[in-house]
């Protein structure tokens, strides 16, 4: 009774331990991708309140609407109570953030095949990795969707033994394609080298799947389209038709550089670690790697692709080197602090490696564009906004403490290579510039911050111009609307 009692208080503290760095790594305006902002938050808003930027994906009807749904419950909810700005967001965050949290149980679930302590090594490792903790209070698919693959990996790992774990992990492992499509590769790969010719196993894993496929032809119906035509239409263009390749290619093996020299040497130690973790787990493994695989044959990536293979990597390895050093312990005692200074190390490695890689800056950015923009929104006398094209990520309805029409400028108006327009000047009356050009009269300057760009690694300043005249938009000045500017160019 004493052993599980401090089992259950060690359980609980590192869950608190994730919470704690998750809370200080939070940011409600730093971004790690654009789909942050228009794709979820944004669409969610809109859900809510009737207004928003509808970007291309959503016109073609490329994505579902599971994660905006999922956002928008708490949104709705917080505005029953207040109409404060920021707190319907800031709910949907949090909500978010906390299924997101689910990876930490998650790993112990996973680990605890082995014993508990492994258990606890693995709770550990992703309670503390920075990648973790970063991607963890980012809203993005990928983040949710590993969550829930995870959670889908600990489940069927004992779904041979248990009923109730086969119908379990095909809830998760469906809900989780849904989420995020590429990786039903993942999913598909653990069933099949965990069921493998076992019938009554794959029946109880595609009935268990079911709820999850409901779940997702509700959301497309509340949508307002047609039960999984997303999934054809998001193949076709993104595939066939090379819409994801316009944002950038790279070469088969960017993946495997990317995860083994982001942070030399821990990478390589991470792969070792992984591959030491047993023959019990040898299904996740080959899941993880061969989602990598999957990814590495199309030619648009990006390293947020693959965070489920990272993550599942970082709990195998955990598991690995727990195993190599437990291996050699007879006593308890010597095995207890055996594993309280491989969670040490799991900290001072998650430190090193951020560190190495630039802190959280060399991550997300965008913030100082989103609190300019805030910050011009405060003057009752501001009645639009404009940011250069290259900053849309960073501003967007959703973040609006009151409504505000935004626009967006050309990048070669922003760097100074062509002279603004003055229809366009007249729309808005607070302007912020990312490149090396003042804005011009009658704007004046308002505030310059510094503000490190995670694409060109460099630091940039961000000024907010304003202007004492009100808007006026002309049938020209239209074309420089947020929405018309997105429309023009098919974003």
């Amino acid at each position: 009774m004493t052993q599980n009692r401090n089992f259950a208080l060690l359980f609980a503290a590192i869950l608190l331990v994730a919470v704690v760095l998750r809370f200080y790594a939070f940011s409600l305006f730093d971004t790690i991708h654009h789909d942050e902002v228009l794709q979820y938050q944004e669409r969610a808003f809109r859900m809510v309140f009737g207004q928003g930027i509808i970007p291309w994906e959503q016109r073609y009807g490329i994505r579902n609407a599971l994660i905006p749904h999922l956002l928008a419950g708490p949104m709705w909810l917080a505005a029953q109570f207040t109409s404060a700005p920021y707190v319907p967001l800031v709910t949907a965050r949090i909500v978010f953030a906390g299924l997101c949290l689910g990876i930490v149980p998650a790993a112990y679930w996973i680990g605890s095949l082995a014993s508990r302590l492994h258990g606890v090594v693995a709770m550990f490792s992703v309670a503390v990795w920075f990648e973790a903790v970063i991607f963890g209070v980012s809203v993005l698919s990928e983040t949710i969707a590993a969550t829930f693959a995870l959670a889908g990996t600990a489940a069927i790992l004992r779904a041979k033994d248990s009923a109730k774990a086969a119908l379990f992990a095909g809830f998760l492992l469906a809900l989780s394609a849904l989420l995020r499509l590429q990786y039903a590769a993942y999913g598909a790969m653990l069933m099949l080298l965990v069921t493998r010719t076992d019938w009554n196993l794959w029946r109880r894993l595609i009935l268990g799947a079911v709820p999850a496929l409901l779940i997702g032809a509700i959301s497309d119906v509340a949508a307002g389209t047609v039960p999984y035509a997303w999934i054809v239409r998001n193949v076709s263009m993104n595939i066939g038709e090379g819409r994801a390749s316009s944002y950038g290619t790279n070469g088969p093996l960017d993946y495997a550089f990317f995860f083994l020299f982001r942070a030399f040497p821990v990478g390589p130690l991470l792969l070792v670690g992984a591959f030491l973790s047993g023959k019990a787990f040898r299904p996740v493994l080959w899941s993880a790697l061969f989602l990598v695989l999957a990814h590495s044959v199309i030619d648009h990536k990006e390293y947020r692709f693959i965070h489920l293979a990272v993550m599942a990597l970082t709990i195998l390895s955990a598991i690995g080197w727990t195993d190599i050093v437990l291996k050699r312990l007879a006593s308890e005692r010597a095995r207890i602090l055996a594993v309280a200074l491989l969670c040490a190390a799991w900290l001072a490695l998650s430190a090193f490696a951020l560190h190495k890689i630039g802190g959280p800056n060399a991550i997300r950015d965008g913030g100082e564009t989103a609190r300019a923009a805030i910050a011009a929104a405060e003057d009752p006398k501001i009645c639009g906004i404009a940011v250069p094209e290259n900053e849309r990520k960073d501003i967007a309805t959703v973040y609006m403490p009151r409504p505000m029409p935004l626009f967006l400028v050309t990048n070669p108006m922003n760097e100074g290579k062509k002279p603004f327009d003055p229809e366009a000047l007249a729309a808005f009356n607070a302007l912020i510039l990312t490149g090396d050009v003042t804005a011009p009269a009658p704007f004046t300057r308002k505030r310059c911050v510094p503000s490190f760009e995670v694409d060109t690694g460099q630091t940039k300043q961000v000024c907010l111009y304003v202007r004492k005249a009100p808007c006026t938009i002309s049938t020209k000045g239209k074309a420089y609307t947020y929405q018309q500017y997105y429309l023009d160019r098919d974003w």
